[in-house]
């Protein structure tokens, strides 16, 4: 039509510019006819008819339509050049898809200088801390040192394949290992086929000599609370000792339940010792000296205002470089997952709250999950606390910023996030400021301090172990609250995005559905998160950040999202039976177990083995959460027993799972001496897991009546064979 009216229009005098319909209609040119006329006829043809309304309001739609695709192009158009725009800048930013490490970059380079020592420090990292550490390790050594003495540099765990193992690890002179346990003990998922190798290597025992020119020591990170307490750090070391490897120390068991950078520091000084000692080394300068600016980010500085706040709204939109709907959802990459629901599980009498959340897949077809299975989940700061944090910094949380990763910025500081954004998105979505404060981040906030006393108490805090446990450590005091009480120490936003605060790390939570569920499928993706709220030493009221903030989640409001594979499965033997011990939110999985076994009884008319469920919470006009489909999957013979352990409602006995296993023991002993027989447990690491695997203990030794060290061999063979499975935390 328009083209039409073009063409049109050239044949036209000059004169001839006016446009509207009706009498009336006036115009710009001298006679005030022509342009409107034209269009009117153009119009009659299209509509068929010479009504003057009519021909009105097609014109007008056919203009909104216009101004519509107009706006989605533009819209388009800027969306596109964000991207673009943020590719442009992934090299400065330190971002994007990590580079394949090759063979001749992991073997030790020879040093040109025979006197020159080369230390590489191998890190397997679940969450970043251990290659945090590996890296500052690398640059406090090349500080104390000096690069003439020494070469330092880190090597992730997940890049040394089984292939190169033998290759690489050989090459080395002196080598750190820094290795995180998660979950039942496991080695981190990036450094599993590393730890296996070793593992495997040095049980066959056919190279006991392998590594017999390599000096070594171990870190280990993990949480006391575990069973299994740092049990991959433990592990490679052994294996490194199998295989030749010559211990400069004992390996340090880093403790995350009470304070594990204190015993990174201590782990660190006792390294220079080490080193100082095995290889003759000289201390040339001094690695506590922190360079607060080499380790900010720098601010992107535009021009155009304007130009700025329609970037800023659009990232905002897309603050994390989400995955798309056909793209596997992965934790650099997550989905932003819309809410179906959320609704709570606890009863009114409740002081506590757990929630259930529904998150709809449905949309994205690349995001799978088996029952058993982990979704992590990016959470906010809650609106106060941002708050308080824009205020201790003096910056409008409307503030836009896009932080820049200098040229000379050391490893150890992360990728920078995407922008720009606004400063209150910004310490929403990315600022971890209800975690302790490193030892680094005092000392930064130290060097922002105007008033002088509060400068001095912060150098102290920073350097003086006694003071930090007892004002940080011991109480655990956020560093929020160390902010707060320092507030003339108000760093830099790239200062305070670089060293001062961390970065929010996902939440894990061990997905409550299957994807087989008869009612829902695949499509929809639950979490059961019990709303962690509790009065810390300090007197804070400490609220879990992603508990606090999925309990305030709304229908359709999006969240990052990702799953995280598990090997926590029923046996592929339907007819295998199983144990399941869940109190509280550690049912979560189980609710999982219980639609797969109701699928494959329903729609597949399998015979399934027998299934003893065994849960537990505090009241039961309070807390028994899932109540009613526990007791239909009873009555539907989907599970053969329920015992459900009441700890709070008998005031002169409290009652457990472990109890409710006792009085069950000749079942469960049935369950535990089958040749196929399963036993699985989720839910408190510290006292629950320890006390169920007590009682099974016991039930071993008085139904079988087999001596403790019997029964520990038993419990031991079930777990090498996956047939004692923990989800744990």
């Amino acid at each position: 039509f328009y083209s039409c009216c073009e063409k049109e229009e050239k044949k036209m005098p000059s004169s001839s510019s006016s446009f509207s319909f009706g009498a009336g209609g006036g115009g710009r040119g001298a006679n005030g006819g022509g342009y409107q006329n034209l269009i009117a006829s153009k119009m009659e043809e299209f509509t068929g008819t010479s009504d003057a309304l009519t021909n009105a309001c097609a014109f007008a739609l056919c203009a909104s339509v216009v101004g519509l695709v107009a706006l989605k192009l533009s819209r388009r158009t800027m969306t596109m050049m964000i991207e673009r725009r943020a590719t442009t800048r992934e090299q400065e930013r330190g971002g994007g898809r990590k580079p394949k490490t090759t063979l001749k970059e992991l073997k030790c380079p020879s040093a040109s200088d025979d006197e020159k020592v080369t230390i590489t420090f191998y890190y397997g990292t679940q969450t970043g801390t251990a290659e945090r550490y590996a890296n500052t390790l690398v640059e406090d050594a090349q500080k104390r040192y000096g690069l003439k003495q020494i070469f330092a540099r880190a090597v992730d765990c997940e890049d040394v394949k089984p292939d190169v193992c033998e290759e690489v690890l050989s090459s080395e002179k002196c080598a750190v290992f820094l290795q995180s346990t998660y979950g039942d003990g496991d080695p981190t998922d990036g450094s599993a086929d590393f730890c296996r190798w070793l593992e495997e290597t040095a049980t066959d025992g056919r190279m006991p000599d392998m590594l017999e020119d390599m000096h070594f020591c171990t870190f280990g990170l993990g949480n006391r609370s575990y069973e299994h307490f740092n049990a991959a750090a433990k592990q490679v070391d052994k294996a490194i000792s199998g295989l030749g490897g010559k211990k400069m120390m004992k390996i340090t068991l880093g403790d995350d339940d009470k304070s594990l950078e204190e015993d990174f520091e201590e782990f660190k000084e006792a390294l220079w010792r080490q080193l100082e000692k095995t290889f003759q080394l000289k201390a040339e300068g001094e690695e506590g000296d922190f360079d607060v600016e080499k380790h900010s980010y720098a601010i992107r500085k535009e021009e155009d205002a304007e130009k700025v706040n329609e970037l800023t709204k659009i990232r905002e939109r897309k603050s994390f470089e989400m995955s798309r709907g056909s793209e596997i959802p992965t934790q650099a990459k997550p989905y932003a997952c819309p809410i179906k629901s959320r609704k709570e599980l606890h009863a009114g009498k409740s002081d506590r709250s757990c929630v259930h959340v529904e998150f709809d897949v449905s949309q994205c077809k690349g995001l799978t999950y088996e029952i058993g299975d982990h979704l992590g989940v990016f959470a906010e700061n809650a609106p106060d606390v941002v708050d308080r944090v824009c205020k201790l910094l003096k910056v409008s949380k409307q503030t836009p910023m896009e932080l820049v990763r200098r040229d000379d910025a050391p490893k150890s500081l992360l990728p920078v996030f995407p922008g720009p954004i606004s400063v209150g998105i910004a310490v929403a979505r990315y600022a971890d400021v209800l975690s302790m404060p490193r030892k680094t981040a005092i000392k930064a906030l130290a060097s922002f301090a105007t008033n002088k006393k509060e400068a001095k108490e912060l150098d102290l805090l920073a350097v003086d172990k006694a003071k930090y446990h007892a004002y940080v450590a011991n109480p655990h005091r956020s560093l929020l609250e160390v902010m707060e009480k320092f507030p003339s120490a108000v760093p830099t936003l790239g200062a305070f995005f670089g060293c001062v605060a961390g970065r929010l790390q996902p939440r894990y939570y061990s997905i409550s559905s299957s994807p087989k569920d008869v009612t829902n499928g695949s499509g929809i993706v639950t979490a059961t998160v019990a709303v962690v709220k509790h009065k810390t030493k300090t007197g804070r009221v400490h609220e879990g950040v992603c508990s606090t903030f999925l309990q305030n989640v709304r229908e359709g409001d999006r969240v990052p999202v990702f799953v995280r594979k598990a090997t926590f499965k029923l046996p592929k033997d339907v007819k295998a039976p199983v144990i399941l011990i869940g109190p509280g939110t550690g049912y979560a999985p189980f609710r999982g177990f219980l639609q797969e076994r109701e699928y494959l009884l329903k729609s597949k008319k399998q015979e399934l083995g027998e299934c003893m469920l065994f849960f537990g919470c505090r009241k039961e006009e309070h807390d028994y959460i899932y109540r009613d489909e526990m007791e239909n999957a009873l009555s539907e013979k989907v599970i053969t027993s329920l015992d459900v352990a009441f700890s709070r409602d008998d005031p002169k006995k409290k009652v457990y799972v472990q109890d409710k296993i006792q009085m069950k023991a000749k079942d469960v002993y049935k369950i535990l001496r089958s040749p196929n027989g399963a036993v699985y447990v989720c839910g408190d690491a510290k006292h629950m897991s320890r006390d169920v695997n007590r009682a099974l203990l016991q039930v071993l030794q008085r139904e079988g009546e087999y001596a403790i060290h019997e029964a520990e061999e038993i419990i031991r063979r079930l777990v090498v064979d996956k047939r004692y499975m923990k989800d744990v935390w």
